[in-house]
């Protein structure tokens, strides 16, 4: 061979192995993985650690991948499931299927209770809403009944209301006192009518009359010697004495009632 077919030869060997490039120049085919590291990035020597402070990515099929610093690699320690990075020892065995059918388990476990939980939802979520729509139909028939009773409670608080104000013009007005004949009751008049006040009332119904005594005129100074616990106190004994002379007229078939006295 001549010299310069041998040139030409070795130029075309280089050329080939020159299949790498890093810190923008080229290196030969012979400079990966060689244990010495050639770039600054440490891509040349990614198998063998040979380059601190550089990742190596374990490809971990079927599992998922990992990276590791590349100064992990061939350390004695197995870092890969796929042993990997530990290419120069037979004490790594490729556990990665194993790896990859328990995260599949758990993924599929996973999955199916989120199936569960969903058709769990689905039924509460139609639950809710049969029971909404019952609700709404009760409300729908209930509304016109609320809606009746709303205005029968207006009605009976106006009705309530008119009488009130019709009872208020009537005192007013001196409708009860005419009715009653106030003005035209005498002394033993005005006792009869103290005692059915005393009896229908109580204590409250003597107080009441006892002030209409002192505001009638000719009555001042008579009511200013008593006061309503005396008045009580007759019309209790009046009341006494109607009770026996009742008792006396059924058994003889004669006299009146208390205000016929």
């Amino acid at each position: 061979m001549t010299r310069n077919a041998l040139a030409m030869t070795i130029a075309a060997l280089a050329t080939v192995s020159a299949a790498f490039e890093c810190d923008g120049r080229a290196l030969p085919g012979a400079y990966l993985n060689d244990d010495y590291c050639d770039c600054a990035d440490g891509s040349d020597e990614a198998a063998t650690g040979a380059c601190a402070d550089t990742i190596y990515v374990c490809r971990n099929l079927p599992h998922k991948p990992k990276q590791i610093f590349s100064s992990r690699v061939n350390d004695g320690v197995c870092d890969c499931c796929d042993g990997s990075d530990e290419a120069n020892s037979t004490d790594c065995p490729n556990g990665c299927i194993a790896l990859a059918t328990e995260a599949f388990g758990a993924l599929s476990r996973g999955c199916l209770r989120r199936a569960e939980l969903a058709i769990a939802a689905a039924k509460a979520a139609s639950s809710d809403a049969e029971r909404l729509s019952a609700a709404r139909a009760q409300l729908a028939t209930a509304t016109p009944t609320i809606d009746a009773l709303h205005d029968a409670k207006a009605a009976a608080e106006a009705d309530e209301a008119s009488k009130r104000d019709g009872r208020a013009a009537r005192l007013a007005a001196g409708e009860v006192e005419t009715s009653l004949g106030v003005e035209r009751l005498d002394a033993g008049m005005t006792l009869r009518a103290l005692v059915r006040v005393a009896l229908w009332g109580g204590v409250e119904g003597v107080d009441r009359m006892y002030d209409l005594l002192v505001e009638r005129p000719g009555l001042e100074e008579a009511a200013e010697e008593v006061d309503s616990a005396d008045l009580l106190e007759v019309a209790m004994k009046a009341r006494d004495e109607a009770a026996a002379e009742k008792g006396q007229s059924a058994g003889g078939g004669g006299g009146g009632g208390v205000c016929d006295a």
